[in-house]
Formats: structure tokens, C-alpha cells, sequence
């Protein structure tokens, strides 16, 4: 099983992801280690990612998630996961980016009222935008350590992850969000932009594998939370991380 915390910059989700690694004893990482240089320049400047920026980064983390199943291990997983078509790209991977592109050649337009220019990798065997190509399997080394990413060269092909990825959304008020990110130091995400994740946020419909969690109490009361309402008893957790 695959746990996303999901949630707008200040939901805490590093933080309770990492409370919650600890506590099941299975694997955490965190998303913004699957960002760009170029995200993250982009972001510290205050400026909201396009879905353009997005899609090579979601592709990554369903790579690396589809890499933690195929090796029969649990794992917990940071992603902001704003839209519910970036949460079905961390499901099925390129196969949903395809569908996005179809869609954005038929017309659509990104946040700005522009329409996208989307960058073709220029194989004609990969259907990845822009340099969604450098995407590879994670495969463990002979110590059991799993690569970073600008070691890995091998193309990936997308596994439906649907039934093994479940994604729980952090909520909390826009002023509790607020008086987060304001006292956070050291991150390129500056306050200034949790308006637009918040107006980009689309809540979890009923098709959707997931639970919705408030933050507005202790970091180990959010855990106990989610453990209980999921049902994973340290047992049941020694089990699945086998």
C-alpha cells in the first residue's frame, strides 16, 4: 500500500508524513525531492507551476510508487496532488498525460487564459511531455538503496497503481494555513502562493480512493487519526511492509 498526504502548501503534510513513516516503519519521501531546479526557481519567485511544469514532476513520483510495489513494499508519499487530474497521473502515469495532451491540443487553456505550448520529446516511441523522457525505474542497487534520480537512465512504462495508492488530503483554514507558512524557514514555497493552490484545489469525489483528515490539532493526533480510520494496527503494518 501507498499512502499520498495530499493538501495545499502549510497543511503540513512533510511533517505528518514523516510522523507517519515512523510510526508504520515504511518508507517516506517527500515530493519536493522530485521537483526541478527550474520548479523551484519558479515558486521561490512566486509564481505558480503550469500544468506543463507539473506533469514531468507526477510522473516521477508514480514512477517511483509503481518501483515501491513492484519490490512488494509500503510506503507514504508527499504530493500536493491539487487537481483530480494530477491525482489520476500519479495513478497511471504517462497513459494520463497523454489524455491531458489530447485535451490540450482540442483547446484548453492553462490558469493564465493562454493556451499551452506543449513540447513533444522528439521519440517517436515516447508519449512523455517535455523531458518527462529522463523518467526511469527505480531498481534497488545491490545494498537495497533506491537511486536518485539523475542516476537513472531506463525508460519506465506506466502501471495502474488504481486499488494500491490511497491519498489522504490534509485540510485546514486558510488563516491556520496561513500562520504556518508564515513562520516556516528555509523552503522556496513562499506564503504568497497559497492562494493559487487554493483556488486550484479540487476536493476528492466519491470515485476516488481517499480520506480527508483536519489538521487543526497535534501532529501525533493526526496520526492516530488516520492509523485508526485506515485500520493499520502495528500487526497489520508489520504485515504489509513485508
Amino acid at each position: 500500500m501507498i499512502l499520498v498526504i495530499m493538501g495545499v502548501c502549510g497543511s503540513g503534510k512533510t511533517t505528518v508524513g514523516e510522523a507517519l513513516s515512523a510510526k508504520l516503519k515504511w518508507s517516506f519521501r517527500d515530493a519536493d525531492s522530485f521537483h526541478s531546479e527550474e520548479n523551484k526557481q519558479k515558486m521561490s519567485k512566486g509564481q505558480p507551476l503550469i500544468d506543463q511544469d507539473r506533469y514531468p514532476w507526477l510522473c516521477s513520483i508514480h514512477d517511483y510508487m509503481a518501483t515501491l510495489i513492484r519490490n512488494k513494499e509500503s510506503g507514504i508519499v508527499t504530493c500536493s496532488a491539487l487537481k483530480k487530474e494530477y491525482r489520476k497521473i500519479l495513478l497511471i502515469g504517462n497513459t494520463a498525460v497523454e489524455q491531458c495532451d489530447v485535451a490540450l491540443s482540442k483547446g484548453s487553456h492553462n490558469t493564465d487564459g493562454k493556451k499551452p505550448k506543449v513540447q513533444k520529446d522528439e521519440s517517436e516511441s515516447s508519449p512523455i511531455v517535455g523531458s518527462l523522457s529522463r523518467s526511469a525505474v527505480y531498481e534497488k542497487d545491490e545494498k537495497g538503496v533506491l537511486p536518485t534520480e539523475t542516476s537513472l537512465h531506463s525508460p519506465v512504462q506506466p502501471e495502474n497503481l488504481a486499488g494500491q495508492v490511497l491519498f489522504i488530503h490534509l485540510t485546514g483554514s486558510e488563516k491556520l494555513l496561513t500562520e504556518r507558512l508564515t513562520l516556516r524557514k528555509d523552503h522556496f514555497m513562499p506564503a504568497s502562493l497559497l492562494r493559487s493552490q487554493i483556488e486550484t484545489l479540487e476536493e476528492m469525489d466519491t470515485t476516488e480512493n481517499g480520506l480527508t483528515v483536519s489538521v487543526d490539532k497535534q501532529v501525533d493526533q493526526i496520526v492516530q487519526d488516520i492509523i485508526m480510520r485506515l485500520d493499520l494496527n502495528q500487526s497489520k503494518c508489520d504485515t504489509i511492509s513485508k
